[in-house]
């Protein structure tokens, strides 16, 4: 099975301005477990997939910040976070991560819906410590990928979804998650859930 690592992903949109989006890809590691190729998969009319395919380079991100992740997955950033420029790529980094993957891509197949692109590896910069993920963080990722799939769940799972992240994000988050989750619920028209008395 392979390994899939929740993150973000920056690429270079054609105003030349950096897109900030969630990505899951898979990972090769070699023997001492770095990362050495990346394999997204990108449903078909995504700004990432677009730019990928006119510029083929990028940087993932491995970040604990579940808020940044659950936001980029559903266009809710409002504005780009800090920048810094990236080592052998033309596409910029985020300045607050916890390692920075530059990529290029070698292979693709852009067939629906989900083109499969294979990338190298070509610089790492590492950045603060991985301080982990608690339950609430490990939740908000979780309704954030439910959210993004509307398409495929449907309302109802989605709204389910939402119901058991609170549930952890209340016992365990804190204020970046609450906010997360709130915004998640209003861009998907979501109510609060409402426990019977």
């Amino acid at each position: 099975m392979p390994l899939i690592v929740e993150g973000v992903v920056t690429t270079l949109n054609p105003s030349g301005t950096v897109n900030v989006a969630a990505a899951g890809p898979m990972v090769q590691r070699n023997a001492a477990g770095e990362f050495t190729r990346l394999t997204f998969r990108l449903y078909q009319g995504s700004q990432t997939l677009d730019n990928l395919r006119r510029i083929p380079e990028g940087v993932f991100h491995v970040t604990d910040d579940a808020a940044l992740i659950a936001r980029a997955a559903l266009d809710l950033l409002g504005e780009l976070p800090p920048l810094a420029p990236s080592q052998r790529v033309r596409v910029m980094r985020l300045a607050d991560c916890c390692r920075a993957y530059e990529f290029r891509v070698i292979a693709d197949d852009f067939g629906p819906p989900r083109s499969q692109l294979d990338a190298e590896v070509v610089a790492v910069c590492q950045g603060r410590p991985f301080l982990g993920f608690n339950r609430a963080r490990h939740a908000l990722i979780e309704a954030a990928i439910a959210a993004s799939r509307r398409h495929l769940l449907g309302v109802e799972a989605i709204a389910a979804q939402l119901d058991r992240a609170e549930q952890a994000i209340e016992r365990t988050g804190g204020p970046p998650e609450r906010e997360a989750l709130a915004a998640i619920r209003a861009r998907e028209s979501v109510p609060e859930r409402i426990d019977d008395q």
